[in-house]
C-alpha cells in the first residue's frame, strides 16, 4: 500500500501515465475505430467481412500488401544487422571513433527522411552520379535504388540508428562485473557455455523495470 502512495506522489508517474494516455488518444483510437468500421456494415450496423473479401480479392491490393511487409521486414532486419553489432563494438570495446560513431548516429536521425531519399536518388539513382561513375571508370553497372532492395536498403540505414542507440545505451548501463563473470564462466566451462555471456547481458538489456 505504501508502494502504491509513493507511485502516486512521484511526478514522473504522472508523466508516464499522461504519455500512455497520449497514445492511447491519438493513435490506439483512431487505428481501433478504422478496424471496427472495415468490419461493419454502414447501413445495418452488423459485423461483417465483405469489405475485408472485396479488398483483399484484388490482386492489385494483395501484391501492395505483399510489398508492404517485405520492405517492413527486410528493413527491420537490416536495421538490426547494422545496429546491433555497432552497439556492441562501442559498449563492450574501446574502438577508435566511437564518440563519432554515436554523433554521426544522432545526425542522422536529425535529417529529415525526404532528404536522405532525395540523396540516395542523386547517388544511385537512373542517371545518379555514383552509376555513371562506376559505368565510366569501373565498367560496373550498379543497380539503381529504385524497387524493393533500394527500399530496404534505405530504411535499413534510416533506422539503424535507433538500434544501435537504444541497445548501446542498454548494454552500457549492465554491471561490468557480470560480464566478466559470465566471461569467465564460458572461457572456463569450454564450448558448451560459450553463450553463456549473451544469456546473462540479453534479458539485462531488454526493455522493461
Amino acid at each position: 500500500m505504501s508502494a502504491a502512495r509513493e507511485r502516486l506522489r512521484d511526478p514522473w508517474s504522472w508523466v508516464t501515465a499522461g504519455g500512455y494516455l497520449l497514445v492511447a488518444v491519438l493513435v490506439v483510437w483512431p487505428l481501433a475505430t478504422i478496424f471496427l468500421q472495415s468490419v461493419r456494415d454502414p447501413v445495418s450496423g452488423a459485423w461483417t467481412a465483405a469489405h475485408l473479401r472485396a479488398v483483399f480479392g484484388q490482386p492489385a491490393y494483395r501484391a501492395a500488401c505483399g510489398h508492404s511487409l517485405l520492405v517492413a521486414v527486410g528493413g527491420t532486419l537490416g536495421a538490426l544487422a547494422l545496429g546491433l553489432p555497432l552497439a556492441l563494438l562501442s559498449a563492450r570495446f574501446r574502438i577508435r571513433g566511437r564518440t563519432a560513431l554515436t554523433t554521426l548516429a544522432v545526425l542522422s536521425l536529425l535529417s529529415p527522411p525526404f532528404i536522405g531519399a532525395y540523396a540516395w536518388i542523386l547517388m544511385l539513382g537512373s542517371n545518379g552520379f555514383l552509376r555513371r561513375w562506376a559505368s565510366a571508370g569501373l565498367g560496373l553497372e550498379l543497380p539503381t535504388i529504385y524497387g524493393p532492395a533500394g527500399i530496404v536498403l534505405v530504411y535499413s540505414l534510416q533506422y539503424y540508428p535507433f538500434v544501435f542507440l537504444l541497445t548501446a545505451g542498454a548494454l552500457r548501463t549492465l554491471d561490468r562485473s557480470l560480464l566478466e563473470a559470465s566471461a569467465n564462466r564460458a572461457s572456463s566451462a569450454g564450448p558448451a557455455c560459450g553463450a553463456w555471456s549473451s544469456r546473462s547481458s540479453s534479458p539485462r538489456s531488454a526493455p522493461g523495470p
